[in-house]
């Protein structure tokens, strides 16, 4: 059960290093409320309330692992997860961060997970991923994995993805082709859903 949780986390840090290289360095505090909005499945209101709360618990607007670790239950896995959302190693979290390691610890389903995954890769919250894509995320999971898979594997890999989301081959993939497919793919299977 512990490898297992170890490998949901590495594979939402991939996710998160994708999505928060993109999302920091355009992303200004009107922005963040559409987009926690959208990830973290909440309203405008509660997005608003849990800032005000991270900013009264936090007011210098960071959260140290210290923090973290105390306000959760289990602290092997609020470490683990506190250590996969801190993407810089700083030692700390912003509240974006903060909002999605907190929603990385409610995931239970697969759907869940799933529909998880799509968010972070649909970065722009238009509801669709670009099937070009597909291969950035493919080659980025085998980087962070530190696997050096050769072409040939990899252009299988990326194969395997394409056919198995895109079924109606228009090249963009929704959140419901995505759910739905998702587990017909072996390598999203092996990467993602080991469970």
């Amino acid at each position: 059960m512990q490898q297992e949780t170890r490998d949901e986390l590495d594979c939402f840090k991939l996710l998160l290093e994708h999505e928060v290289d993109e999302e920091h360095e355009e992303e200004d505090d009107d922005d963040i409320v559409p987009i926690l909005m959208k990830k973290c499945k909440m309203t405008e209101e509660e997005v608003i309330a849990a800032h005000q709360n991270f900013l009264e618990k936090c007011p210098g607007g960071e959260m140290s692992k210290e923090g973290f670790l105390l306000e959760n239950e289990d602290p092997m896995l609020s470490q683990a997860v506190f250590k996969v959302f801190d993407i810089d190693t700083s030692g700390t979290m912003d509240f974006s961060e903060y909002m999605q390691a907190k929603q990385a610890l409610k995931l239970n389903t697969m759907e869940e997970k799933l529909g998880w995954i799509f968010c972070v890769f649909d970065s722009d919250g238009g509801g669709t991923i670009d099937i070009c894509e597909i291969e950035e995320i493919v080659v980025g999971i085998f980087d962070f994995a530190g696997i050096k898979a050769n072409e040939e594997i990899l252009e299988a890999c990326i194969k395997d993805v394409k056919d198995t989301l895109d079924v109606d081959g228009d090249g963009s993939i929704t959140k419901e082709e995505f759910v739905r497919n998702a587990r017909k793919s072996k390598f999203i299977k092996n990467m993602f859903l080991s469970d």
